[in-house]
């Protein structure tokens, strides 16, 4: 009995994941702070990456889970000051989220514009503690700060054979953190798989 239910679950898993037409995406590029002030004063673009897993709710639309990690080196010339101290040399974010993508115009074989967003969970780490004396700065403490998070963006899909897309990608990005919302704007190229 137990066998057979194995049997059917892996059966219908499989169908289901065929169905979804599963596809892998990798890609790399840049992060750019946006606010509030002191960020983007004290903290310059830096490497970002993201992966994710989606499959298709429909032929336009995608689901996917996305895990995306953004670097943000100290800006030397403009956050060691009087008022700063121990400042961190850089600090990083880390998103797990659920995000959506669709095409209005064409479909994935296609390539085109697209729309993309996506909600989940925020993660803000320093390689250091750092303080700010003056007013209004928000702080990432060594250990760390968490929120939740929304993004959105354009992008455009280039097809790059039968089962791979190359494809081009802005998005602005918000954690809603204690110390007030922490704005960037992540900017990606990668290739997207299909399996």
């Amino acid at each position: 009995m137990h066998r057979l239910r194995f049997v059917l679950v892996l059966l219908v898993t499989l169908t289901l994941v065929s169905l979804a037409e599963l596809r892998l995406s990798l890609s790399g590029g840049f992060s750019s702070p946006s606010k509030p002030q002191n960020f983007t004063e004290e903290w310059t673009t830096g490497f970002g990456a993201t992966t994710s897993l989606s499959f298709r709710l429909s032929p336009k639309t995608r689901l996917s889970f996305e895990l995306a990690y953004s670097v943000f080196p100290r800006d030397d010339s403009k956050a060691v000051t009087a008022t700063t101290s121990y400042l961190a040399k850089r600090i990083a974010f880390l998103t797990a989220h659920l995000g959506i993508r669709f095409l209005p115009t064409s479909t994935p074989e296609e390539g085109g514009l697209y729309l993309v967003g996506s909600a989940g969970f925020f993660r803000g780490m320093s390689n250091g503690p750092y303080a700010y004396v003056g007013s209004g700065y928000y702080a990432v403490a060594t250990s760390g700060e968490s929120a939740l998070s929304i993004t959105t963006g354009l992008g455009v899909l280039i097809p790059a054979g039968t089962s791979t897309n190359f494809f081009l990608e802005g998005r602005y990005a918000m954690a809603f953190t204690d110390g007030g919302a922490k704005c960037y704007f992540p900017f990606r190229a990668g290739l997207e798989f299909g399996f």
